[in-house]
């Protein structure tokens, strides 16, 4: 049983994956880089706003 959901999850995982390439029309590597540079903006912003500048 173990088994059958790992590949379960794995095919949902591609599913996904499959989704956001079509969705975006983006390579999932863009999409990583962007989402990384999303969280790292949110991270300096909240930085400046607690620093009151």
């Amino acid at each position: 049983i173990e088994h059958d959901a790992g590949v379960r999850d794995k095919r949902q995982r591609r599913k996904w994956q499959q989704d956001i390439k079509e969705t975006l029309n983006m390579k999932l590597e863009k999409v990583r880089k962007l989402a990384r540079d999303i969280v790292f903006q949110a991270g300096c912003d909240e930085i400046y706003i607690s620093q009151g500048t």
